[in-house]
């Protein structure tokens, strides 16, 4: 690299993390006076090797395909180490999309110090000053309504409130500890635990914030404990009704160790859902339940009875066999090959039906009928 460009690299590195192009132009010069070469090593960390998988997430990260290129960004934000480089690559061909991967990363407690690509640091930039803008009750209006719509993507705020816990200024840990809260992000929780026990005082003029430590049991009651492996997926789709989906179609994704093995099986699910979605907004809320339903291998059509009467009506191939449970009925009720039909006394306000095909449950579902109700259940062929 040569010394004009070395000095260039340096002083806007330095400048993207606030500390001005004078003392960017110091260092710079500081290094060249020491013979230069040693600018390659200017990073803290050695960078990793990236690994063929990731590799292959930063190529799908750039597909035309919806599905595709967000399962990348969720997968490559919970990467650790994270590969700040590599995305740092692509901002300048897809920076919305390196901008919502960085951000989802954050928003799991990716330490700012763990982002030192300069060009992901410059996207980043406008971001973190809103965040630190919010931490100090400086927040414009449009920003503060970015924040509270912005969910899985408040990484900036995570990453500014935990940098904000580090501080020796006990008000700005307070105010870190109270953004924290706002984010819900439990994987804080580590972060907050070890001030529990601080009893300064904080004060702001005369005003008195109370103590640090019980500033900080509450902000760790508002953070939720992370019972399952998959509680930094569960946070990241916390927007979509994906998640909920997918637990309903493919119940064997609940048992998923690791991120990986969760998409392998909710892939369907979450294709059909971008694909639903398109380039617009969020689908309604009666299109996705259309197809949810198409997904788990049913059609449920409900219409009053004209003569008030009470009936369930269950259809679909005779391979299917479905077993259905009353309220007030033993578990457990016996399958029967379709179709068959229930009425009146038969029937109860909720109604589970079971529908399996060679040992595989196609259908777990609970319904809800009132009187008069004529329900009719359309299970799909496996």
């Amino acid at each position: 690299m040569s010394s004009r460009r070395s000095l260039a690299v340096v002083t806007t590195f330095c400048t993207t993390l606030g500390f001005g192009a004078g003392t960017g132009w110091a260092v710079g010069q500081a290094l060249l006076a020491n013979d230069a070469p040693a600018l390659d090593h200017v990073t803290a960390r050695p960078r990793p090797e990236v690994s063929p998988a990731t590799q292959a997430l930063l190529r799908n990260l750039t597909s035309p395909d919806g599905a595709t290129w967000r399962e990348a960004a969720v997968r490559l934000a919970l990467l650790r180490p994270f590969p700040d480089a590599p995305l740092g690559a692509l901002v300048a061909t897809h920076p919305e999309r390196v901008r919502e991967t960085a951000l989802r990363a954050m928003r799991q407690c990716l330490p700012l110090r763990d982002v030192e690509d300069p060009a992901l640091l410059a996207l980043l930039a406008p971001r973190l000053a809103e965040a630190r803008a919010w931490l100090k009750g400086e927040a414009t209006d449009a920003s503060l309504r970015a924040s509270v719509t912005a969910g899985p993507l408040r990484g900036a705020e995570v990453a500014v409130a935990a940098e904000a816990l580090r501080s020796t200024d006990g008000r700005e840990v307070v105010l870190g500890l109270r953004l924290l809260a706002d984010t819900g992000a439990s994987c804080a929780r580590p972060l907050v635990v070890p001030l529990l026990k601080t009893g300064t005082p904080v004060f702001e003029g005369a005003h008195d914030l109370g103590r640090v430590g019980d500033e900080a049991a509450v902000t760790l009651d508002a953070l939720p404990e992370r019972w399952s492996p998959l509680a930094d997926l569960e946070e990241q789709l916390a927007d979509l009704p994906v998640f909920a989906t997918v637990r309903e179609v493919e119940p064997a994704a609940a048992a998923a160790a690791t991120v990986d093995a969760w998409f392998e099986l909710a892939r369907p699910v979450w294709r059909a859902y971008w694909s639903l979605r398109g380039a617009g907004g969020p689908p309604a809320p009666e299109a996705w339940d259309a197809k949810t339903n198409e997904l788990l291998h049913f059609v449920a059509t409900r219409r009053v009875h004209p003569r008030g009467r009470t009936l369930l009506h269950v259809r679909g191939p005779e391979s299917v066999r479905c077993g259905l449970t009353t309220t007030g009925s033993a578990e457990g009720a016996d399958r029967r090959s379709l179709p068959f039909d229930f009425e009146g006394d038969e029937l109860d306000e909720l109604l589970h039906l079971e529908c399996v095909a060679s040992d595989r449950v196609l259908l777990a579902r609970t319904f809800e009928v009132e009187p008069g109700d004529e329900l009719t259940v359309e299970v799909s062929p496996p």
